[in-house]
Protein backbone atom coordinates (compact mmCIF):
# COMPACT_ATOMS: atom_id res chain seq x y z
CA UNK A 1 0.00 0.00 0.00
CA UNK A 2 1.17 3.66 -0.05
CA UNK A 3 3.67 4.76 2.73
CA UNK A 4 2.51 7.00 4.96
CA UNK A 5 4.45 10.10 5.84
CA UNK A 6 3.65 12.62 8.50
CA UNK A 7 2.70 15.84 7.61
CA UNK A 8 5.27 18.32 9.22
CA UNK A 9 2.30 20.98 9.62
CA UNK A 10 1.25 18.65 12.97
CA UNK A 11 4.13 18.41 14.79
CA UNK A 12 3.38 22.53 15.20
CA UNK A 13 -0.23 22.12 15.71
CA UNK A 14 -0.03 19.57 18.41
CA UNK A 15 1.58 22.27 20.99
CA UNK A 16 -1.13 24.59 19.85
CA UNK A 17 -3.78 22.55 20.17
CA UNK A 18 -2.50 22.00 23.85
CA UNK A 19 -2.09 25.46 25.14
CA UNK A 20 -5.35 26.07 23.71
CA UNK A 21 -6.92 22.90 25.85
CA UNK A 22 -5.50 24.36 28.84
CA UNK A 23 -6.58 27.85 28.36
CA UNK A 24 -10.18 26.88 27.61
CA UNK A 25 -10.33 23.38 30.56
CA UNK A 26 -7.95 24.73 32.72
CA UNK A 27 -4.34 23.08 33.49
CA UNK A 28 -4.06 21.06 36.55
CA UNK A 29 -1.73 22.72 39.00
CA UNK A 30 1.77 21.31 40.49
CA UNK A 31 -0.26 19.56 43.74
CA UNK A 32 -2.87 18.59 40.90
CA UNK A 33 -5.95 20.72 43.56
CA UNK A 34 -9.15 22.51 41.55
CA UNK A 35 -9.14 25.43 44.09
CA UNK A 36 -11.13 28.06 42.37
CA UNK A 37 -8.71 31.02 43.35
CA UNK A 38 -6.27 29.61 41.00
CA UNK A 39 -8.77 30.90 38.16
CA UNK A 40 -7.20 34.58 37.00
CA UNK A 41 -10.55 35.97 36.68
CA UNK A 42 -12.27 36.49 39.89
CA UNK A 43 -15.53 38.61 41.69
CA UNK A 44 -13.12 41.73 41.35
CA UNK A 45 -13.29 41.68 38.07
CA UNK A 46 -16.89 41.38 37.59
CA UNK A 47 -18.65 44.60 37.14
CA UNK A 48 -22.36 44.89 38.03
CA UNK A 49 -23.57 47.35 34.95
CA UNK A 50 -26.46 47.84 37.02
CA UNK A 51 -24.33 49.37 40.20
CA UNK A 52 -24.88 53.01 40.72
CA UNK A 53 -21.50 55.59 40.06
CA UNK A 54 -20.17 57.84 42.46
CA UNK A 55 -22.53 60.71 41.71
CA UNK A 56 -26.05 61.56 42.78
CA UNK A 57 -28.49 62.09 39.51
CA UNK A 58 -30.76 64.65 38.44
CA UNK A 59 -33.39 64.68 35.91
CA UNK A 60 -35.43 67.63 34.07
CA UNK A 61 -37.60 68.44 30.99
CA UNK A 62 -37.40 70.91 28.25
CA UNK A 63 -38.87 71.55 25.07
CA UNK A 64 -36.93 70.91 21.84
CA UNK A 65 -37.81 72.68 18.81
CA UNK A 66 -38.03 70.38 15.79
CA UNK A 67 -37.96 72.57 12.46
CA UNK A 68 -39.12 69.86 10.30
CA UNK A 69 -42.28 69.77 12.13
CA UNK A 70 -42.65 72.85 13.43
CA UNK A 71 -43.36 72.09 17.24
CA UNK A 72 -41.97 71.31 20.12
CA UNK A 73 -41.10 67.97 21.49
CA UNK A 74 -40.47 67.22 24.93
CA UNK A 75 -37.02 66.61 25.95
CA UNK A 76 -35.35 64.54 28.90
CA UNK A 77 -32.05 65.51 30.04
CA UNK A 78 -30.05 63.17 33.41
CA UNK A 79 -26.81 64.34 34.63
CA UNK A 80 -24.27 64.34 37.63
CA UNK A 81 -26.65 66.61 40.11
CA UNK A 82 -25.46 67.56 44.11
CA UNK A 83 -26.82 65.15 46.48
CA UNK A 84 -30.67 66.08 47.00
CA UNK A 85 -33.62 64.81 49.41
CA UNK A 86 -36.01 65.82 46.98
CA UNK A 87 -38.77 63.92 45.10
CA UNK A 88 -37.91 61.01 42.96
CA UNK A 89 -38.38 61.37 39.04
CA UNK A 90 -39.81 57.62 39.18
CA UNK A 91 -40.11 55.17 42.14
CA UNK A 92 -37.72 52.74 40.26
CA UNK A 93 -34.89 55.46 39.18
CA UNK A 94 -31.97 57.41 40.55
CA UNK A 95 -32.87 60.86 39.02
CA UNK A 96 -34.26 63.81 41.49
CA UNK A 97 -36.25 65.68 39.60
CA UNK A 98 -34.68 69.44 38.86
CA UNK A 99 -31.83 68.79 41.08
CA UNK A 100 -29.10 71.02 40.69
CA UNK A 101 -26.66 70.60 38.89
CA UNK A 102 -22.84 69.21 40.38
CA UNK A 103 -20.27 71.09 38.06
CA UNK A 104 -17.17 69.90 40.16
CA UNK A 105 -16.36 67.33 37.73
CA UNK A 106 -17.54 69.28 34.18
CA UNK A 107 -17.90 69.40 31.16
CA UNK A 108 -18.86 65.76 31.40
CA UNK A 109 -19.48 63.80 27.84
CA UNK A 110 -22.70 63.37 26.21
CA UNK A 111 -25.02 60.62 25.34
CA UNK A 112 -28.24 60.75 23.02
CA UNK A 113 -30.83 57.71 23.82
CA UNK A 114 -33.13 57.18 20.89
CA UNK A 115 -36.16 55.45 21.69
CA UNK A 116 -37.38 52.54 20.18
CA UNK A 117 -40.54 52.40 17.78
CA UNK A 118 -43.94 53.11 19.39
CA UNK A 119 -41.79 53.97 22.47
CA UNK A 120 -41.35 56.65 25.42
CA UNK A 121 -38.48 58.85 25.90
CA UNK A 122 -38.01 57.57 29.70
CA UNK A 123 -38.37 54.20 28.50
CA UNK A 124 -35.00 53.01 29.57
CA UNK A 125 -34.81 55.56 32.68
CA UNK A 126 -32.86 53.35 34.81
CA UNK A 127 -30.32 53.12 32.20
CA UNK A 128 -29.92 56.91 31.56
CA UNK A 129 -30.25 56.97 35.29
CA UNK A 130 -27.00 54.52 35.88
CA UNK A 131 -24.85 56.80 33.23
CA UNK A 132 -25.40 59.95 34.74
CA UNK A 133 -24.45 58.38 38.04
CA UNK A 134 -20.89 57.57 35.99
CA UNK A 135 -20.67 61.06 34.94
CA UNK A 136 -22.40 61.39 31.85
CA UNK A 137 -24.72 63.63 30.51
CA UNK A 138 -27.82 61.91 28.97
CA UNK A 139 -30.83 63.74 26.50
CA UNK A 140 -34.12 61.63 25.30
CA UNK A 141 -36.16 63.22 22.97
CA UNK A 142 -40.10 61.98 21.81
CA UNK A 143 -39.52 61.35 18.21
CA UNK A 144 -42.88 63.09 17.26
CA UNK A 145 -45.80 60.52 16.03
CA UNK A 146 -43.57 57.30 17.41
CA UNK A 147 -44.12 57.48 21.27
CA UNK A 148 -46.87 55.23 22.48
CA UNK A 149 -49.17 58.59 22.95
CA UNK A 150 -48.55 59.66 19.52
CA UNK A 151 -48.22 56.83 17.01
CA UNK A 152 -49.05 57.80 13.53
CA UNK A 153 -48.84 54.32 11.75
CA UNK A 154 -49.09 56.38 8.39
CA UNK A 155 -46.02 59.01 9.54
CA UNK A 156 -43.40 55.83 9.94
CA UNK A 157 -41.49 56.06 7.09
CA UNK A 158 -41.49 60.54 7.57
CA UNK A 159 -40.30 59.14 11.65
CA UNK A 160 -37.30 56.67 10.15
CA UNK A 161 -36.13 60.10 8.09
CA UNK A 162 -36.57 62.11 10.96
CA UNK A 163 -35.19 60.38 13.95
CA UNK A 164 -31.10 61.64 12.81
CA UNK A 165 -32.54 65.17 12.36
CA UNK A 166 -34.15 64.83 16.02
CA UNK A 167 -30.32 63.82 17.44
CA UNK A 168 -28.47 66.37 15.40
CA UNK A 169 -31.22 69.34 17.01
CA UNK A 170 -30.25 67.35 20.61
CA UNK A 171 -27.16 68.39 20.09
CA UNK A 172 -27.59 71.53 19.14
CA UNK A 173 -29.86 72.22 22.48
CA UNK A 174 -27.28 71.05 24.71
CA UNK A 175 -24.24 73.13 22.73
CA UNK A 176 -26.56 76.15 23.73
CA UNK A 177 -27.69 75.12 27.02
CA UNK A 178 -23.86 74.26 27.68
CA UNK A 179 -23.02 77.79 26.63
CA UNK A 180 -25.48 79.36 29.16
CA UNK A 181 -24.62 76.89 32.08
CA UNK A 182 -20.94 77.48 32.19
CA UNK A 183 -19.83 73.67 30.48
CA UNK A 184 -22.83 71.73 31.55
CA UNK A 185 -21.47 69.42 28.86
CA UNK A 186 -18.81 68.49 26.36
CA UNK A 187 -18.84 70.68 22.80
CA UNK A 188 -19.57 67.65 21.35
CA UNK A 189 -20.31 68.67 17.64
CA UNK A 190 -16.34 69.49 17.83
CA UNK A 191 -16.07 66.18 18.30
CA UNK A 192 -14.35 64.68 15.21
CA UNK A 193 -15.63 61.43 15.41
CA UNK A 194 -19.23 62.27 16.58
CA UNK A 195 -19.66 65.01 13.91
CA UNK A 196 -18.12 62.10 10.78
CA UNK A 197 -20.84 59.55 12.83
CA UNK A 198 -23.68 62.75 12.14
CA UNK A 199 -22.63 63.49 8.03
CA UNK A 200 -23.06 59.66 8.03
CA UNK A 201 -27.03 59.34 9.64
CA UNK A 202 -27.37 63.08 7.51
CA UNK A 203 -25.87 61.13 3.90
CA UNK A 204 -28.33 57.36 4.85
CA UNK A 205 -31.38 59.70 5.51
CA UNK A 206 -30.70 61.60 2.16
CA UNK A 207 -30.68 58.41 0.21
CA UNK A 208 -33.36 56.63 1.93
CA UNK A 209 -35.20 60.13 1.04
CA UNK A 210 -34.07 60.10 -2.18
CA UNK A 211 -35.24 55.91 -2.79
CA UNK A 212 -38.57 56.83 -1.26
CA UNK A 213 -39.25 59.84 -3.85
CA UNK A 214 -38.39 57.37 -6.45
CA UNK A 215 -40.59 54.62 -5.67
CA UNK A 216 -43.61 56.97 -4.99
Amino acid sequence: GESMRSDPRASLAYPFLLTLACLLLGCPTEEGDDDDSADPVTEAAYHDPMAPGPFAVGVREELLWVPELGIDTPLEIWYPAVPSDGELAWDFGLAVRNAQLDPAEAPFPVVVFSHGHRAIRFQSAFWCDRLASHGYVVAAPDHTFNTVFDFDDSRTAEVALNRPRDVSAVLDFLIDLNRANNSFVVDPVRRPELRWGLKLLMLIQNLLQTMGSTVT
